[in-house]
This record gives structure tokens, sequence and C-alpha cells, in this order.
């Protein structure tokens, strides 16, 4: 495949990935903000960015310093 020398091959994708459910898309239209969204995604289990860095650098798939970058942006 050509890429034109503008992509990266073997890099490995941290993201952080929220699931719309009907009681949180309710709370978000009724004024709910960020820091419900957080504490429920928390409360439910889902991983969140740093957990997936984390993760991803335990596994060896992510260097240290990617990882740092990444959530140091966030």
């Amino acid at each position: 495949m050509y890429c034109g020398n503008k992509g990266f091959a073997g890099r490995v994708g941290l993201y952080e990935l929220l699931p719309i459910r009907p009681d949180w898309a309710r709370a978000v239209a009724e004024g709910q903000g960020e820091s419900f969204l957080v504490e429920s995604m928390a409360n439910a289990g889902l991983a969140n960015l740093a957990d997936v860095a984390i993760e991803k650098m335990l596994q060896g798939e992510v260097p240290l310093n990617e990882a740092q970058r990444v959530l140091i942006s966030w």
C-alpha cells in the first residue's frame, strides 16, 4: 500500500471509547457535564485513556515516552 511517506506503520492507537448508553445520553441532554460521564464510566468499569496507555505500555506495545506524550496532551 502506498502512503506517500505521510503515515506510520506498526503504530498502536491510544484512545478512550464512550459507548452511548440511553441513560448517559439523557443525562447529558439534561445538562450533566464531563465529571458525570467520567464518574459513570469509572463506575461501569470502562477504561480511561490513562488505563489504556498503561496497559499498552506494560504489554510492550507502546514505549513509555509515547504513553507520556499522549497523556500529557490529554
